[in-house]
């Protein structure tokens, strides 16, 4: 599993970081589980309501200027793989402002299986992946704005019907309504891609 490293003559070593673990252990519940895409997301947005609670008590106002950058730049969605990576810098900068490490490593990954799969969905089709997020920028600019004034319930309520807003729009893309009649929960397309970017012998790609 690339967890391990052994050698004749020398200590066996541990060669897995802690996001590959972690990477490893959601995929193989969610996988198991047969959970929907919606169950994995709901999560998300409720770990990110979390974030936004910690980061109104503790983020420097550098934090919230690094924060405030990030949703600036995920504001331009016209390339697909541009704009994905720009979209995961900002909830990975949000998450990180916490200042809670765990806190941090779950919202980074089920953050990447939400934009890889929404991506995927999406068929390649720029227009339409850039839709969904590029029309959420005000709502990511005002989750910063509320964090900026330490309104932890405005935040909150912010991110969560931001996220809430992003799942329906998932259901709805082109993707997801092909697999509608046979897979409506996206059960087999969010394992199978858990599958092919969560290896047992490599890191999350």
């Amino acid at each position: 599993m690339g967890l391990l490293s052994t050698r004749n003559g020398s200590r066996t070593t541990v060669t897995a970081r802690g996001d590959t673990l972690l990477a490893m252990s959601i995929a193989s519940v969610v996988q198991f589980e047969k959970m929907t895409a919606a169950d994995v997301f709901g999560l998300l947005g409720a770990l990110n309501a979390y974030a936004v609670e910690q980061a109104v008590e503790r983020a420097s106002d550098e934090d919230i200027a690094k924060l405030r950058v990030a949703a600036e730049r995920a504001g331009d969605m016209t390339d697909v793989e541009l704009g994905s990576a720009a979209l995961l810098h900002f909830f990975v900068t949000l998450s990180e402002v916490s200042h809670n490490p765990l806190l941090a490593a779950l919202c980074r990954f089920i953050t990447q299986v939400q934009i890889g799969l929404s991506v995927e969905l999406s068929k390649g089709n720029t227009k339409e992946w850039g839709r969904v997020p590029q029309s959420l920028h005000k709502a990511r600019m005002d989750i910063v704005d509320t964090i900026a004034r330490r309104d932890a319930a405005a935040a909150i309520h912010l991110i969560r019907d931001y996220h809430r807003k992003v799942i329906k729009r998932l259901q709805s893309s082109p993707g997801a309504k092909t697999l509608r009649e046979t897979d409506p929960g996206l059960t087999t397309v969010l394992s199978s891609w858990l599958g092919t970017n969560v290896g047992l012998s490599n890191s999350f790609r």
